[in-house]
């Protein structure tokens, strides 16, 4: 192409300049000049001129007039369309302003007769609603004053029977989650001791003589409904959950840890609370004991803005949580236990993979 043959044509006369050959190289600044002239390339036709006026130094001044009245040109012409941009530019951003200020009126317009139609709906509406709610207050005088007799008759038998099932779930639930635990353990423990005769298994044996009549008093507290404060000892309640992790590790000699919050101050929780969680914490030691065959049991209590959270974590067999769900009663009893303190209870657990169970209650 002329433009690439013009570049070309400057490049060779600058080589014949080095080889100080200065007939060919004006001959082919010349060509170059002659190139750029015809292609209207201003910018080889500004080198050509310049390597012309520092090769031909008979036309010196001639190439120089040449160049610099070309680079004015080109200047001119530069400001011309720089002034051109600049004016279209200015009358563009008058427009989108202009466009701007339109399109925010028309927004406040519209957003002025949305109001006014919904405030007026309103209004409608509110009035309708006024004159209906009338209406319904009469009514509902009437059928008031017809279901209040009803109602009190029903109230006074729901609280009848309300008060009947609760005892006998509590009644339930207090035998399952405590005495059973209690006899399982001391029964495992008295049978590994039936052939041994040395004076630790004596001692053994004596402790859980005296274990079975601790259960024996439960027993009897629990059939004269002793409040739920009563099973609280003086202790501590970190030192009755260790108390119980300390007799239920010797059953299969699993190692446990315990975790406490320090800014729990146990004596501000609830016994309802209390009581229940340490229920859940028996029937799950007593199912570890059972099934998990568990090396190492892991027991925290947690302190989360307004709630306490317990979780029980063993790496023991695992188990179908759905499956046991349906069917255990001690899992059932840990929902009932859950739900009473408003609670929740989640449990997760794989085959051979551990079981983590998860009590989160407010306080």
């Amino acid at each position: 192409a002329l433009p690439d043959k013009a570049i070309s044509m400057l490049h060779l006369s600058e080589f014949y300049i080095v080889r100080k050959d200065t007939v060919q190289a004006i001959k082919l600044a010349k060509e170059a000049k002659e190139i750029a002239l015809a292609t209207i390339n201003n910018v080889d036709l500004l080198e050509a001129y310049l390597l012309l006026a520092d090769i031909d130094t008979e036309n010196t001044a001639q190439h120089s007039r040449d160049y610099i009245s070309l680079s004015n040109e080109l200047q001119k012409q530069e400001r011309a369309v720089r002034n051109k941009f600049a004016r279209i530019q200015f009358e563009t951003d008058e427009y989108a302003t202009e466009n701007e200020r339109l399109s925010q009126l028309q927004f406040w317009l519209i957003l002025m007769a949305i109001s006014i139609f919904v405030i007026a709906a309103l209004l409608l509406v509110l009035r309708a609603q006024r004159e209906k709610n009338k209406e319904l207050e009469f009514e509902k005088a009437q059928q008031s004053a017809n279901e209040e007799i009803f109602n009190l008759l029903l109230q006074q038998q729901s609280k009848i029977d309300e008060g009947r099932q609760k005892e006998k779930e509590r009644i339930s639930e207090e035998l399952h989650d405590g005495v059973l635990g209690q006899l399982f353990g001391t029964r495992l423990t008295l049978g590994s001791l039936n052939n041994k005769d040395s004076e630790d298994a004596k001692e053994m044996r004596q402790y859980h003589i005296n274990e079975l009549k601790s259960i024996e008093e439960e027993i009897r507290n629990i059939s004269h409904e002793l409040s739920l404060d009563t099973f609280i000892s003086q202790i501590g309640y970190i030192t009755m959950v260790r108390n119980l992790l300390q007799d239920q590790s010797k059953i299969t000699n699993f190692k446990y840890e315990i975790e406490n919050d320090s800014e729990i101050v146990w004596e501000e929780i609830s016994s309802t609370i209390k009581i229940n969680l340490f229920r859940i914490l028996q029937e799950a030691i007593q199912n570890i004991n059972k099934y998990a065959a568990a090396k190492q049991v892991r027991i925290s209590f947690e302190r989360a803005d307004d709630h306490l959270d317990l979780s029980i974590v063993d790496d023991g067999k695992g188990f179908n949580v759905d499956k046991s769900r349906k069917g255990g009663i001690g899992i059932k009893n840990m929902n009932s236990r859950a739900k009473k303190m408003k609670g929740n209870i989640e449990i997760n657990s794989k085959t051979n993979q551990g079981t983590e169970i998860k009590v989160s209650v407010p306080f």
